[in-house]
C-alpha cells in the first residue's frame, strides 16, 4: 500500500486538502470538531485503478507534534501543505526538519488559498528553499477547493510515483 501523510503549519488546509482528495472526514474526536482543528492522527484513502493510496492526516499544531511525526513515520510521499496567503511559517519549517531528518525525499508541495490571492501564487521560496537540499524529489501545485479539479488532482498525485522507486530508508525503526 502506498501512505500518503500531510504536513504543514496549522490551518494551512491540510484537513481541507485530504477531503477535497477523499471526500472523507478524518478529524473524529469531538474535541477536533469543537475546535476546528486536528488533534489525532486521522486516517483515509482513495482509490486509482487498482491502487490504494492512504493517506494519514496529521495535526499541523505544535502541541500536537508527537502525533505528527508518527503520522509521517511510515509514509512513502509527504502532502505539504502551505497556505499560499501566509506562506512558509515556523511549523512549516519544524514539519519540514523532521520529514527530513526521517529521511523522507518525496514531497508533494500544495499551495492552498490560491483563490484568495490578488497576483500569481510564489512558488519561488520554496524553490530556493529547496535549492540546498540533496534528493529530494518534489513537485509543486496550486490548489483551490472552490475551483481545482478532484481527478486531475487525483492523477498528479498517482503521476508522482512514477517519478521515483519511492523505497523510504525511514530512520525512525
Amino acid at each position: 500500500m502506498t501512505v500518503l501523510a500531510t504536513a504543514g503549519h496549522v490551518d494551512h488546509g491540510k484537513s481541507t486538502f485530504v477531503n477535497f482528495l477523499t471526500n472523507q472526514e478524518t478529524d473524529k474526536l469531538a474535541e477536533e470538531k469543537k475546535r476546528g482543528l486536528t488533534i489525532n492522527l486521522g486516517y483515509t484513502y482513495f482509490k486509482n485503478k487498482n491502487q490504494t493510496y492512504s493517506i494519514v492526516d496529521v495535526p499541523g499544531h505544535s502541541d500536537f507534534f508527537k502525533n505528527t511525526v508518527s503520522g509521517f513515520s511510515n509514509a512513502n510521499v509527504i502532502l505539504f501543505i502551505i497556505d499560499s496567503t501566509q506562506g512558509w511559517s515556523k511549523q512549516s519549517e519544524e514539519h519540514f526538519q523532521a520529514i527530513r531528518n526521517l529521511k523522507i525525499n518525496n514531497i508533494f508541495f500544495v499551495l492552498t488559498k490560491t483563490d484568495l490571492l490578488d497576483s500569481p501564487v510564489d512558488k519561488d521560496f520554496i524553490e530556493k528553499k529547496l535549492k540546498s537540499e540533496k534528493l529530494i524529489n518534489y513537485i509543486i501545485e496550486e490548489f483551490s477547493y472552490k475551483t481545482s479539479d478532484l481527478k486531475l488532482f487525483q492523477k498528479k498525485i498517482v503521476d508522482f510515483f512514477k517519478y521515483d522507486s519511492f523505497e523510504n530508508p525511514n530512520s525512525l525503526w
